[in-house]
């Protein structure tokens, strides 16, 4: 209606979901200013879903802020679609032990945000990873 932001809702044990393309950065903001003409408008709206597809050693250090700004809306927040993929495969010893900090900070955010209900895994693996160029993954 105008407003140019994309979103889809969903029904999930009886609350009304919505789902932004990404955590952070324009999307994310767009996404907030969704919750809040949605809320306004008394369209019943519980939870936020966020993506987050990162990279090894370029995960945004501002992922709990983020999080926090959902709730402080008066949403719960997860994060819906968690990978930190590699550029080029095979990974080495140095980029596995980024990757795992990575995964671990971005759930560590979530665990410290009261109001931020759970994180699911997508693409636990580059061998497998949507993301990920075909070239990277024949050597796996």
């Amino acid at each position: 209606t105008g407003t140019g932001l994309f979103f889809r809702t969903a029904s999930h044990n009886s609350s009304h979901i919505a789902e932004p393309p990404r955590c952070l950065g324009p999307k994310a903001t767009s996404m907030k200013n969704l919750v809040r003409v949605l809320k306004r408008a008394g369209v019943p709206l519980d939870g936020v879903g966020v993506q987050a597809h990162e990279t090894v050693g370029e995960v945004p250090t501002d992922i709990r802020k983020n999080l926090e700004e959902f709730t402080a809306l008066g949403v719960e927040v997860a994060i819906t679609e968690l990978d930190v993929k590699f550029n080029t495969l095979p990974p080495d010893a140095v980029g596995l032990a980024q990757q795992r900090r990575d995964f671990e900070n971005i759930v560590r955010a979530c665990a410290e945000v009261e109001r931020c209900v759970g994180v699911t895994v997508w693409d636990f693996t580059d061998k497998v990873c949507g993301r990920c160029r075909r070239a990277d993954m024949s050597s796996g």
